[in-house]
């Protein structure tokens, strides 16, 4: 399963540009193991206090452990959405095998319908 997480922090422009002048220096280094340490020094340092806003996953299987999972997100009051091009029957079999759709579970279902891009500034 392919997972994206996604979040956000704040940076001011004098952080980020040290860390941006660090990254390069880095990324110069010659021996391999010495640059992907350090480049994985400043990942983590970029990646902690990061705010989450959720995540994403794509599989034509279904997993070991994803009923529990999304469970256990859905107990956190994280919301989950599945968006599928699956006919409407395979989708809901899928979502009631992940425990994703329950008897309180509202389904929209959208045949048709036409998508605005939207600019967010």
């Amino acid at each position: 399963m392919r997972i994206l997480c996604f979040g956000y922090k704040k940076l001011n422009e004098d952080y980020y540009n040290d860390w941006k002048a660090r990254c390069d220096i880095v990324h110069s280094l010659k021996q391999y193991k010495e640059r992907n340490e350090q480049l994985h020094k400043l990942y983590n340092e970029m990646e902690n206090h990061i705010m989450f806003l959720g995540a994403t996953a794509i599989s034509d299987s279904l997993q070991e452990s994803v009923p529990e999972v999304i469970n256990d997100l859905r107990k956190a009051r994280i919301k989950v959405w599945m968006l599928t091009g699956d006919k409407k029957e395979t989708a809901e079999n899928i979502g009631k095998s992940t425990k994703l759709l329950d008897e309180d579970t509202v389904l929209l279902n959208l045949d048709t319908f036409e998508i605005n891009l939207i600019k967010f500034f």
